[in-house]
């Protein structure tokens, strides 16, 4: 929690405290699913995970309104309850788009961590955003700054440039601040 609140507040000087407090307990869930689920169980338990996901994916389609009692679903109902509330529509199904995407990819990446060299280069620099959540950071960030990128803007080359370098130097630190623990893990070079 201390690294996250530090690192929220410094991303997000002008923020307000309820912003970043909301911002850092959607990053603390993403991490908490990650390490609980997707990294945690994911080699053992694949099936699991994906049983994970799917009730994940109901509160994300906001398809079944019955009460959430589950843990995960449950916080991630009322984080995006909190964020639905600040949002634009447009920003708010940004935002859920991008939740389902890393999802997803957590998914990906717990199907392919037993034998990584298998993945190829090109695909894993694509999904490698999404498995360090910065595409969802990203679009959480424009509803806590309260800003919202125009289609056009979003489309210019220099914000996709921006948006990619941005997403790599994510990936590069996260990789360099977990090789040691995933070298440890197992046989499979990270």
């Amino acid at each position: 929690m201390d690294i996250t609140s530090h690192g929220v507040s410094r991303t997000f000087p002008t923020a307000d405290a309820d912003d970043l407090a909301l911002f850092a307990e959607l990053l603390l869930w993403l991490t908490a699913f990650d390490d609980l689920h997707a990294e945690g169980n994911a080699v053992k338990e694949a099936a699991a995970l994906v049983d994970h996901t799917g009730e994940l994916m109901l509160v994300l389609a906001h398809g079944d309104r019955r009460p959430v009692r589950k843990p995960f679903p449950a916080a991630l109902d009322d984080l995006l309850a909190r964020f639905r509330a600040r949002a634009s529509p447009v920003a708010y199904l940004r935002l859920t788009a991008s939740l389902r995407d890393t999802i997803m990819a957590l998914v990906w990446e717990a199907h392919h961590v037993a034998e990584p060299e298998k993945v190829v280069l090109a695909t894993y620099l694509a999904m490698r955003p999404h498995t360090v959540f910065i595409r969802t950071i990203m679009a959480a960030a424009e509803i806590v700054l309260g800003y919202e990128l125009t289609d056009a803007e979003r489309d210019l080359p220099s914000v996709r440039r921006l948006e990619t370098a941005v997403a790599n130097l994510a990936g590069w630190i996260n990789d360099l601040a977990s090789y040691g623990r995933e070298v440890a893990r197992g046989p499979a070079q990270p």
